[in-house]
């Protein structure tokens, strides 16, 4: 699934946040962008909502998505994608960082950004929720 509409959807109610939970739990794989094995792409971004200044983690379901990310952020050369083959697992790497949200399928559109964020206290849920479907 591509996530960079999902909070639209939501919002609108053509999707469900029970079906966007499943949908995360059964990707195949995650990427992310990476400089070394412990330092992943993340931005700074002021949150609409309370008007503060966040830090993301970018995961993306898709290795073109990624790509795209790598384009559209004008990544330098020396970082990379990389894949992790279990959705929990980069999950759990995000929650151990020290960021306030992860986004999923995110990539500038104009100065916001689209896809899915997902808070830390709804990331730790999920990573319940996927402990729990096993």
């Amino acid at each position: 699934m591509d996530f960079r509409t999902t909070s639209y959807k939501l919002d609108s109610g053509e999707i469900s946040q029970t079906e966007i939970t499943n949908q995360i739990l059964n990707l195949p794989c995650v990427y992310g962008i990476f400089q070394s094995q412990s330092k992943i792409f993340c931005l700074e971004v002021n949150n609409k909502q309370s008007s503060s200044e966040i830090t993301v983690v970018l995961l993306y379901s898709s290795l073109k998505l990624a790509v795209e990310a790598t384009n559209s952020f004008q990544i330098p050369n020396d970082w990379y994608v990389a894949q992790w083959s279990e959705v929990e697992e980069s999950l759990q790497a995000c929650l151990e960082l020290d960021v306030d949200a992860v986004a999923f399928d995110s990539l500038p559109c104009d100065e916001s950004l689209s896809g899915l964020v997902i808070d830390k206290d709804s990331l730790k849920e999920l990573i319940w929720l996927s402990l729990s479907a096993k």
